[in-house]
């Protein structure tokens, strides 16, 4: 049977029950699963089977017919909620409940938005060891990372809070350097940093992360005090954005700075909003080349705030465990990686809005729009060109 996920406001659940109850295409085919609850998001997860036999009725039947959109989309699950939207509007003078499908985040190793070019670097590139701070008791600010699983490397001993960094494999993504270069980035702009590290993208068989997963997970992170939450991913979606991503950030974006990538997927025409680097409340971090110039892989789009470097950025890499062409895990000498893309961009802002915030006495949100009005050499406001 066809199944798929339903995101419903909590107060408009109810409502939204009736009206499935009071349509008999939906009545007759739907089944909705047990209600699942999000902590804090103010949302209820409902699981949906026969959305496939429901859809096709509402096609059908002369009562709906008229509001199933004249080029549907590719989901059933989007054509099931404009008719409940179109009936809601009906029956309660224009009035739409507030109902989201589940959409995918992809893990490292399959999101469009995070492309795989490792490469070892020349022994030459290999940088330095961050200089300690304090013995290994860092006293700068709280910045979160929000990834996949951040692996043990020298380069970030005594420098994180939160989950421990595991050491080298068994590796459960195809991507494991990911996270670690991410956390090695920030650091490198800032060394005082206190990183707070939590797996957000976990493996999954399917290779994808759901916006509901995600935003619970990223909801940790009230409780650990970040000035700053660096969110190297995002998702693409056909229509709206994620209802549930739009929660949680609602939830953190009243105390902590938000930076997320801008996407990898500038070779579009016409670039489709990433999230959750398109919500405005966010600041979107594209990548330069070493020319301080977009890459052409960042999107020209307006939801892009800044560029940073993001191509061949060098990083620290599980020792011993790197990526071939084929994903396949390769011995590395060094224990750095090259890596490009607007993941480690957002890094670079994420560390140098951490550099502010210690050698400006300031907080965070001055400190990125100090960056935002008076960009450096290497951090830039992208300006859409005309």
């Amino acid at each position: 049977m066809n199944q798929a996920e339903l995101l419903v406001d909590l107060r408009d659940a109810r409502t939204v029950a009736r009206l499935i109850a009071d349509t008999p295409p939906l009545a007759d085919h739907l089944v909705v699963g047990t209600d699942d609850t999000g902590s804090g998001l103010g949302l209820v997860r409902w699981s949906l089977t026969g959305v496939e036999k429901a859809v096709a009725s509402l096609r059908t039947d002369p009562a709906t017919a008229p509001l199933v959109p004249r080029e549907p989309p590719e989901e059933d699950v989007d054509v099931l909620i404009a008719v409940l939207r179109g009936l809601a509007r009906s029956a309660y003078g224009g009035w739409n409940p507030v109902i989201d499908r589940d959409h995918d985040i992809g893990a490292v190793e399959l999101n469009p938005h995070v492309k795989i070019a490792v490469g070892d670097p020349a022994e030459e590139a290999a940088p330095a060891v961050v200089r300690l701070v304090g013995a290994g008791y860092p006293d700068g600010p709280r910045i979160g990372v929000a990834d996949a699983r951040v692996y043990d490397h020298p380069d970030l001993a005594g420098r994180y809070l939160g989950q421990p960094l595991i050491g080298p494999g068994p590796f459960l993504t195809k991507a494991p350097g990911h996270a670690t270069i991410v956390a090695g980035t920030i650091l490198r702009r800032e060394p005082s940093a206190r990183l707070v590290c939590r797996t957000v993208l976990v493996p999954h068989p399917d290779g994808a992360n759901t916006s509901w997963e995600v935003a619970n997970r990223l909801l940790a992170f009230l409780r650990d005090d970040v000035s700053v939450l660096n969110m190297s991913f995002g998702c693409l979606t056909d229509g709206s954005p994620p209802l549930a991503l739009r929660r949680a950030l609602d939830r953190l974006s009243g105390s902590v700075v938000l930076v997320a990538a801008a996407g990898n997927h500038g070779e579009s025409t016409m670039p489709a909003a990433v999230y959750p680097a398109a919500f405005g409340d966010v600041t979107a971090v594209g990548a330069a080349g070493t020319d301080g110039e977009i890459a052409p892989t960042t999107p020209r789009a307006p939801w892009l705030d800044l560029l940073a470097p993001g191509v061949d950025v060098v990083g620290p890499f599980p020792p011993a465990v790197a990526l071939s062409a084929d994903t396949a895990p390769t011995a590395f000498r060094s224990g750095y990686a090259r890596w490009s893309g607007s993941s480690f961009a957002a890094a670079n802002v994420t560390g140098a809005i951490a550099r502010l915030i210690v050698t400006e006495r300031i907080d965070a949100f001055a400190a990125r729009d100090r960056l935002l009005e008076e960009a450096g050499p290497d951090i830039r406001p992208f300006v859409l060109e005309v």
